[in-house]
């Protein structure tokens, strides 16, 4: 095999799981993204001496490639069995029913531990936002902004204040459906097409810690996870998920609970002040168990712009071999942490078979 360089923009599960494969098989990979830390949506918001789960709150394991992953995490201390009761609430007031019984992951100390794991030893640039990928002859040339907590899409003002950031013979986007379509459409049309044919619903994601004044009511609730419409909607309710984050291995003490939004309510009030949020939804909750007014001595709020596909493909990867891209994410394997994951295994199965193909 001919050495070849591979640019991964996005080091959430996808783009770490497809650098790590690539890299393995000695392929020069640099993972690029736009973030302070990997990880995307297994996101950690630590105000010390608190953490939270604030993305994904925990992952299942059903493909043999992934649960064989998964005990090598375990065996590694990096994840471990949420054993925390989970229910479904209809958002009316009913009693909580039962779900699916199945085994419930979680990274510990936090769901962010499994990216840091994955990307060990692998070239990732964070604070790196790609903007543009440029054909220079037979590679593909990338430039952006290299800056914390950029996003992506450039303003007027930085129109021509690109970095570069190298030249490869391929580039793999796993970026959000929404965001990976305009990077690549103008050099395929089709993937880019492809790509907004997913679109991805927004989630505004609440953290706080219970106050004193009100342990022993929210002691008292019979659940520590609950999906709230599951099974039977309230559509004026404004969450989708509740948790007693703090009720999962080894995590600091405290008592913590996590909040999301639906994606109606997250769409309808996405530039509300962060204040607001925080109150609405911590008050939704409190009013959804008749808890009174809640209190919170630590709070925070997180608006994730792209944090579900409703409709995901199961394709995985989907390639351009003209055009030397490829894209893929969990809208592309079915959603979950572990869609993210097969995808990037996908991805990463087809670069090397074209490699090998080439020579």
């Amino acid at each position: 095999m001919k050495s070849r360089r591979i640019a991964v923009v996005g080091a959430g599960v996808a783009g770490l799981t497809c650098a790590r494969a690539l890299a393995g098989a000695g392929v020069s990979v640099t993972v690029f993204d736009k973030g302070r830390s990997v990880g995307g949506r297994l996101a950690t918001r630590r105000i010390p001496p608190h953490a939270f789960d604030l993305g994904a709150q925990y992952f299942t394991a059903r493909s043999p490639r992934f649960a064989a992953l998964v005990r090598a995490w375990n065996e590694a201390s990096v994840c471990a069995l949420w054993k925390g009761r989970v229910v479904a609430l209809d958002g009316a007031g009913g009693a909580p029913r039962p779900v699916e019984a199945i085994d419930r992951w979680v990274g510990t100390p936090g769901m962010s531990a499994l990216a840091r794991e994955v990307a060990k030893g692998l070239d990732v640039r964070t604070s790196h936002r790609v903007d543009r990928i440029e054909r220079k002859g037979e590679l593909l040339s990338l430039s952006g902004t290299s800056r914390p907590g950029a996003t992506l899409g450039p303003t007027s003002s930085e129109a021509t204040a690109f970095d570069d950031f190298g030249a490869f013979d391929h580039v793999v986007s796993c970026l959000p459906s929404n965001q990976a379509a305009p990077l690549v459409e103008g050099l395929s049309p089709h993937l880019a097409a492809e790509a907004r044919a997913v679109p991805l619903e927004p989630c505004f994601a609440v953290g706080w810690v219970v106050d004193e004044r009100d342990a022993s009511g929210l002691a008292g609730l019979p659940f520590d996870g609950a999906f709230v419409g599951r099974e039977g909607a309230s559509p004026s309710s404004s969450l989708s998920w509740v948790a007693r984050d703090s009720s999962k291995p080894g995590r600091p003490p405290g008592d913590r609970w996590v909040l999301h939004a639906t994606a109606t309510w997250s769409r309808d009030h996405f530039d509300a002040a962060e204040a607001d949020v925080l109150d609405e939804l911590t008050q939704s909750f409190a009013s959804l168990f008749g808890l009174g007014t809640l209190r919170t001595s630590v709070g925070f709020v997180r608006r994730w712009a792209f944090a579900k596909a409703p409709h995901p493909l199961e394709i995985g990867a989907l390639v351009d071999d003209d055009a030397r891209l490829s894209i893929g994410g969990d809208w592309a394997s079915g959603g979950r942490v572990e869609g993210a994951f097969l995808s990037g295994c996908a991805l990463a199965d087809r670069l090397l078979a074209g490699l090998e193909e080439r020579g």
